[in-house]
């Protein structure tokens, strides 16, 4: 069973870590902030590479786009997840720069 854990407590870099886990492991994580605006930005968003190709990013930011804002979910990317932000339908409004509203 996935379990999405949050917390209010922001991490030494000021950002606020997000968890996915299955059966107590950690099979994705992110860090995230909130704009001014309310919405919440991914900056970070890891899948160990054990777990990736079972669409645990997908569900990860599918979360925190429900649970954490109510307004639009942004994304930075690197380079190399371009192609992964694209393929999930999310828009891209600046160079690596991702949104989507849930």
């Amino acid at each position: 069973m996935l379990n999405y854990e949050t917390t209010t407590e922001t991490n030494d870099d000021g950002l606020l870590p997000r968890y996915l886990t299955q059966d107590g492991t950690v099979v994705c994580s992110a860090q995230m902030m909130m704009d001014k605006n309310g919405n919440a930005v991914v900056v970070q968003l890891d899948t160990p590479q054990e777990h990736r190709g079972n669409g645990y990013a997908q569900e990860m930011l599918r979360c925190i786009g429900t649970k954490d804002t109510d307004k639009e979910l942004r994304v930075i990317s690197t380079v190399t997840a371009l192609g992964f932000y694209r393929k999930i339908g999310y828009n891209e409004i600046a160079p690596h720069v991702f949104s989507a509203s849930y």
